[in-house]
């Protein structure tokens, strides 16, 4: 680092909350993020058959208290809705690793995007969009026999 000391300078900021609380209507915190499978929009990994055949569509994860809370089981279908929008019909995995109160969803398929359900506020520094998090509600998708989900 370029200071008199060799050491980065590190400037602290106050800690605000998430402009958008949970709440009744929409019970959960998403937050979106990437696979180990896909790059941003798989504009390149979606092509490599592997990595598509490993990861070929959207999920989400709860944990496994609001599953069950819910009524859910592991490898149901799931929308998912926020003051925005929706993502309909997505299957739920049921894991530890996402805490009570949280759920998580890849942001790197086009036909279950999840910033159809994020904010459009953004930071005031930076202007970094908040594309990470953002207040949901998760139910049971009514999924007809013999239609394939979306």
């Amino acid at each position: 680092f370029n200071t008199s000391s060799g050491k980065a300078k590190l400037w602290p900021i106050e800690w605000q909350p998430f402009p958008e609380q949970p709440g009744r209507e929409y019970p959960f915190v998403l937050n979106t993020g990437r696979t180990v499978e896909h790059w941003h929009t798989r504009t390149k990994t979606g092509g490599v058959a592997l990595l598509d055949r490993m990861s070929p569509r959207a999920w989400l994860e709860m944990n496994p208290a609001d599953a069950h809370r819910l009524g859910l089981k592991p490898h149901d279908r799931v929308d998912i809705s926020s003051r925005r929008g929706s993502v309909t019909s997505v299957e739920l995995r049921v894991t530890g690793i996402v805490g009570p109160g949280q759920v998580f969803m890849p942001f790197h398929f086009a036909e279950s995007n999840s910033n159809r359900l994020t904010q459009s506020a953004y930071d005031p520094i930076s202007r970094e969009p908040n594309y990470k998090q953002c207040a949901v509600r998760v139910d049971k998708a009514e999924v007809t026999k013999g239609v394939p989900a979306k």
